[in-house]
């Protein structure tokens, strides 16, 4: 399987905001536009647990509790100097991850 990586720029619906490295090709699949991110990254976009609706996912390890920010952030592809459009997003913050996807 290729796995192939992109920088992100996440911006939050208040302003925040933060880059990090996302996996593509992943295999994970959502009915709307959603992004994993490592509890670090949820962090630094100023994600608190108290404002996410904890929600179980069935992940390749089992079952995990991971918080969920529906339609929190825009989310960008950077390559250098140009960036696509950006894409409303939940965010989902995962602490068994160390890579967003």
């Amino acid at each position: 399987m290729l796995v192939v990586r992109v920088r992100l720029r996440i911006r939050t619906v208040d302003g925040r905001s933060a880059e990090c490295v996302a996996t593509l090709s992943s295999g994970f699949a959502a009915p709307t536009p959603q992004l994993i991110v490592p509890v670090d990254v949820a962090e630094r976009l100023g994600l608190k647990p108290e404002e996410a609706v904890v929600v179980e996912l069935e992940t390749t390890g089992g079952p995990a509790k991971a918080l969920f920010y529906p339609r929190k952030a825009f989310v960008k592809v950077v390559a250098g100097d140009a960036e696509s459009k950006g894409v409303l997003v939940d965010i989902i913050a995962l602490p068994t991850v160390r890579e967003a996807l």
